[in-house]
């Protein structure tokens, strides 16, 4: 009742503009103009909409100007009645004037529509056409010989995320940056930075050092963002001493938990040879047992560019692809070639000096020994290729 009250007194107090657009807010609250006609068909004259609101307004001005001279307030009402006419009128005759087009509108923006969703048909058929490659890759299964397919399922269960991916990515910090939003801490807008002298610097101007400044709680911090002295971390509300001593204890809360054992420590080797992207990184079982398929591939690949062959992209996207072999002709090797390649080198490695062992039913070698056996193929620092 009080609220219905409040907003009585308000609705007393509007100017003609302001009173037209409230009635016109209350007649669009109607599906279409014949539904509000029929409701003005039943109500008394005083709740039609000219006498409405002229008497509104009309009592909002004697209100307001009261104790001033009678003459002063009747010429004012008079202006305000007319103003309301004239804006009411002016929004009938708007109203008739485009009501008669309406239909044809209809059938005009019906075939609009019929057009666009031929183009948006014909668009999503080439962006269909466009990512078939990405779409059969990724989602149907990839042909894989037996030996191929079990090493794939081990470097699965075995994975390995390494720290420089961790921390010398963008993961952490994503996580850190989207978890102090949670806790609603204040994001700078877009476009107040650019990248200059290999870093981001801020980018404040006239258009939208307001916006800017109002995410500051006072001018000085304002300033120091404006220097490039603090908040370079994307928040408003954010030091970069206490974003960094956040970051910093997240980190050695991370490395408490691998040292407790709740985390399994792990490490990776990356072996540039191997001509299947997805097992150029594999992960070493217990920090030491490599398997050994991997072996074979990174052999071969090494055996081949050392025969003058050189290692080329395919148009098969998927991680599991092969890479193509090319020799200084242009020629491709053919893949009963590299099958037996394959198979001589199986056999070598099944004679390899170093310790070996079997897990989960696989083969793996030591990745010490074979970084210094002499008959290894692969060459270069091995050991300066392992993760942790």
């Amino acid at each position: 009742m009080r609220q219905t009250k409040r907003l009585d007194r308000l609705e007393q107090c509007l100017a003609p503009k302001e009173a037209v657009i409230l009635w016109l807010q209350e007649a669009n609250r109607y599906s279409d103009v014949m539904e509000y006609l029929k409701y003005l068909r039943d109500q008394p004259e005083a709740l039609r909409p000219i006498t409405r609101v002229t008497n509104q307004v009309e009592s909002a001005i004697r209100e307001t100007m009261k104790g001033q001279p009678q003459k002063t307030i009747d010429a004012a009402v008079h202006r305000a009645v007319r103003d309301v006419c004239f804006l009411i009128k002016l929004h009938n005759q708007v109203n008739g004037y485009l009501m008669p087009g309406i239909r044809l509108w209809g059938v005009m923006f019906a075939a609009l529509e019929g057009n666009l969703r031929a183009i948006t048909r014909e668009n999503r058929y080439q962006h269909l056409l466009n990512d078939l490659v990405h779409i059969y890759s990724c989602e149907i299964p990839y042909p894989l010989d037996v030996e191929t397919a079990g090493t794939v399922k081990a470097a699965i269960r075995n994975h390995v995320t390494t720290w420089d991916e961790f921390d010398g990515g963008d993961t952490l910090d994503e996580w850190f940056y989207n978890y102090l939003l949670d806790q609603g801490e204040r994001e700078l807008p877009q476009g107040v930075y650019k990248y200059d002298d290999e870093k981001w610097q801020p980018l404040v101007t006239a258009d939208n050092e307001k916006e800017v400044r109002d995410c500051f709680q006072d001018d000085a911090e304002f300033e120091r963002f404006k220097a490039g002295e603090d908040y370079t971390k994307g928040l408003a509300t954010i030091k970069d001493a206490d974003y960094d001593a956040h970051y910093g204890r997240m980190v050695k809360a991370i490395h408490k938990l691998v040292d407790s054992g709740q985390v399994q420590r792990g490490t990776s080797v990356y072996l540039e040879t191997v001509p299947m992207p997805f097992l150029q990184i594999m992960p070493l079982v217990e920090g030491e047992w490599l398997d050994r398929h991997v072996v074979v591939l990174a052999e071969v690949s090494a055996i081949l560019i050392e025969k003058g062959y050189q290692l080329q992209e395919t148009n098969d996207h998927h991680p599991l692809a092969w890479s193509r072999f090319i020799d200084n002709n242009g020629t491709e090797i053919d893949q009963g070639q590299i099958h037996d390649l394959c198979q001589q080198v199986g056999r070598r490695l099944r004679r390899f000096p170093g310790r070996t062992k079997e897990i989960d039913g696989r083969p793996y070698i030591s990745f010490e020994d074979y970084c210094s056996w002499q008959g290894r193929k692969v060459n270069g620092d091995l050991p300066s290729n392992v993760s942790p």
